[in-house]
């Protein structure tokens, strides 16, 4: 029996995982396509600021606290978030998914409630 290399391993569960996070950003897209998920997105902008400002205090210019970063995840009927990944992986994006995960979200519109709740992306880019 051939043994398969761990670095290989590795590099096949990377791209599935990148894969899974690319189709949730395309699902989230799809759905604030819509009036009612464009209406929706906009609910939840409060939430994103409270729990970016907890990780980077406004007027922070440290270059540490700079750069990009993607969140997905799912709104539950009831407003909790589940499911959440964060690209790439800082201490900036890692701070916002945990403080993003205890928050409540507005309760979705049922119409846009999925298997696994309301799809949703955000793409954060913190600058001076």
């Amino acid at each position: 029996m051939k043994r398969i290399p761990m670095a290989l391993l590795l590099l096949i569960a990377v791209v599935a995982e990148a894969e899974n996070m690319d189709s949730r950003i395309s699902e989230a897209k799809s759905v604030t396509s819509s009036s009612t998920g464009k209406s929706y997105d906009a609910l939840l902008s409060p939430s994103i600021g409270k729990a970016i400002k907890t990780c980077v205090p406004p007027g922070s210019t440290s270059p540490a606290n700079l750069g990009n970063f993607t969140l997905v995840a799912y709104v539950a009927a009831d407003g909790s978030t589940r499911e959440i990944e964060v690209r790439p992986s800082t201490s900036i994006s890692k701070c916002f998914a945990q403080k993003f995960s205890s928050l409540k979200m507005p309760a979705p519109p049922e119409a846009l409630i999925a298997k696994n709740g309301v799809p949703i992306v955000v793409e954060m880019s913190i600058v001076k």
